[in-house]
């Protein structure tokens, strides 16, 4: 619960790693440890209720993937980094950014980003339930299954699977859809399997 100093370590290392992606490139398996840093950065400053900062660290971690990086297929790097990039739509509703996220675009190559697809149609979902456009939201949480289930089961949140994080994202798309259609008892039922869910993740 220390966010400041969490913050700070977590800056100073993202400083060390951008020194050796300068001199190094992404291209080798050390990338997956500069994820890490930026990836505890970006949700200190979450909890910290800092959203330009989670923001910057976004950016900053963005820029030092390059998707020639996640072409390349042995090793399988895309299988490795991808959940990384997903980490600005988490941003985005943490902080409630409900109208950027309605226009929020899809990636160009959505095999590449089968993840990033998934919870792209995830984090609109929320946003149209949370502005009260409830049948646009089913509609995204219709989009969202389609694009899970083509997730390939080799795509890795750290230790666990992208397919079984997402399923965080299911329940809890779920509870906020039902929660605008007032049916309480389902919604927070749904949002407590969320917690459940995440609670038994590796």
């Amino acid at each position: 619960g220390d966010w400041r100093r969490s913050i700070a370590s977590n800056y100073n290392s993202t400083l060390a790693d951008d020194k050796y992606f300068r001199k190094e490139g992404a291209a080798n398996f050390y990338t997956f440890y500069r994820m890490h840093d930026y990836h505890s950065l970006i949700y200190a400053a979450m909890f910290a209720g800092k959203s330009q900062m989670a923001l910057d660290a976004v950016s900053r971690m963005e820029a030092t993937v390059p998707e020639e990086v996640l072409r390349i297929q042995s090793p399988p790097m895309a299988d490795w980094l991808e959940q990384f990039l997903t980490s600005r739509l988490h941003v985005m509703v943490r902080f409630g950014m409900w109208e950027e996220l309605k226009h929020k675009e899809l990636p160009a190559d959505q095999t590449l980003y089968s993840g990033t697809t998934a919870m792209t149609h995830y984090a609109r979902g929320v946003a149209f339930a949370a502005t009260g456009d409830v049948p646009t939201a089913r509609k995204e949480q219709e989009r969202f299954h389609q694009a899970w289930k083509r997730v390939p089961e080799t795509r890795l949140a750290y230790n666990g699977k992208l397919v079984d994080v997402l399923q965080v994202a299911a329940a809890m798309l779920e509870g906020e859809i039902e929660y605008r259609c007032a049916n309480y008892d389902q919604a927070f039922a749904s949002l407590r399997r969320a917690i459940d869910i995440e609670d038994k993740l590796p």
